[in-house]
């Protein structure tokens, strides 16, 4: 009992005691007088057999366990639910994400390039992109709001340029084909009539020879304002036909209304 105490470092006491079998404990023990032996009964059950003798060798103490192991099987279930968990959570998470950004990025971006495709296709440059959403693409939005008013107004000085003469300020004689395809249509259709006039400035190059280029293009803008002010209504046109020749277009007049017009200028 004094080595039992000494290996258990506790002294130990005997309260009853009996005979168990040990089979192979007289071979395991030959030499020592304490050994061990593990034997595994299954999978899952493994037998621990303690065994101590005394100094005779006669008597020994048998101390027999059953251990289950399951221990391995319970870390990997536990690591399996964990990582089931771990990938719904990140599967969720992904789920969160994309639809996030499909609510907040993906569509007011989608939004945003069907407003640009929208303008694109709007000849007048008149629509314009939806200022709300995420901030980003509200600021987005913002500066190509800007940038549209922008190429609105250049788009029209462009066409201001392009119809107007650029020496006396009226219709050049493209733009005068395009309000008179208006107006004889207009006409048409009201079964109005249209009252026409070609107006040609009489020695024209011999006052330009005479008096020089600057004058020459003076008379001319002196006759554009004239014209422009004795015509007043708002579908009347008048523009320069080329060099020294005006046309006039009074909408809805009769033949006595025309002379008058003639007789005024």
């Amino acid at each position: 009992m004094e080595q039992m105490s000494a290996i258990f470092g506790a002294p130990i006491k005997i309260i009853s005691s009996h005979s168990v079998g040990c089979d192979g404990c007289d071979e395991l023990c030959k030499n020592t007088a304490f050994c061990q032996r593990i034997d595994f009964l299954d999978n899952n059950k493994a037998a621990l057999l303690i065994t101590f003798k005394d100094d005779s060798r006669a008597h020994h103490l048998l101390i027999q366990s059953f251990v289950v192991r399951d221990f391995n099987l319970q870390l990997r279930n536990i690591f399996i639910q964990t990582l089931l968990a771990l990938i719904f959570i990140g599967g969720v998470i992904v789920v969160a994400i994309v639809m996030l950004l499909g609510r907040f990025v993906l569509s007011p971006i989608g939004k945003a390039a069907s407003d640009f495709t929208r303008c694109a296709e709007n000849k007048e440059m008149t629509t314009r992109l939806d200022e709300t959403g995420p901030r980003e693409i509200k600021q987005m939005a913002i500066s190509a709001n800007v940038m549209l008013d922008k190429i609105q107004s250049l788009n029209e000085q462009l066409q201001s340029m392009a119809r107007t003469d650029e020496l006396t300020g009226i219709s050049n004689k493209r733009h005068f084909y395009e309000l008179y395809d208006k107006n004889f249509s207009r006409a048409r259709r009201k079964e109005t009539s249209l009252g026409i006039l070609m107006i040609d400035v009489d020695h024209f190059k011999q006052y330009n020879d005479l008096y020089g280029h600057l004058a020459g293009d003076e008379c001319l803008s002196v006759v554009a304002g004239v014209l422009r002010k004795t015509v007043g209504r708002t579908n009347d046109i008048v523009a320069r036909f080329g060099g020294e020749e005006f046309i006039v277009v009074l909408d809805d007049v009769s033949v006595s209304g025309l002379k008058g017009f003639v007789i005024i200028f």
